[in-house]
């Protein structure tokens, strides 16, 4: 189960303890990445808590929906079926982004980065040594798309590129 994008306008309330319990949702508020979803462990269980859907538009979003489903799923240990692969493309060392990039899927329940595509050579061959050799590298996007390996594709290049790659990879 995937959550299409969506954009909700809502008033989220504020997580005060989330460094408390465990971040399982993460939502770009006001220019910050803020939690949106936590849990936290109580003597008989878990309690989760979602700081969106305050207003109706939040409250009746089909895409909310599932991601709600999709948290309180992996909260409870359940583990889905399937394994979404995702493959990085640029991996460029401003801010070092691609290795950032790779450890949030790495940090997600049932994902895994699986392939990595960048023009230059030496910044394949960091991303192979820094994400252990568990990926494979590409040199030419199209390479990348033809092997059918993906579920995902995050695009981590400057920001003048993301349209023309995303079109790409969606034909």
């Amino acid at each position: 189960m995937r959550a299409d994008p969506f954009s909700i306008y809502d008033r989220p309330r504020r997580i005060e303890d989330a460094a408390e319990g465990q971040i399982f949702a993460v939502g770009h508020v006001s220019a910050r990445d803020l939690p949106i979803g936590c849990a936290w462990l109580v003597e008989n269980g878990q309690s989760l808590y979602f700081a969106i859907g305050t207003t109706l538009e939040a409250l009746t979003n089909r895409c909310l929906h599932r991601l709600i489903e999709r948290s309180l799923r992996i909260a409870i240990g359940h583990r889905f079926e399937t394994t979404i692969n995702a493959g990085l493309i640029g991996y460029g060392p401003v801010f070092n982004m691609g290795r950032l990039h790779a450890e949030a899927i790495r940090a997600q329940t049932d994902m895994q980065t699986v392939a990595v595509c960048d023009l230059d050579s030496a910044r394949t061959r960091q991303a192979q040594s820094e994400l252990a050799g568990r990926i494979e590298v590409f040199d030419r996007v199209e390479d990348l798309l033809v092997r059918d390996m993906v579920d995902l594709v995050i695009v981590i290049l400057s920001h003048h590129l993301h349209a023309k790659t995303c079109i790409a990879t969606s034909t």
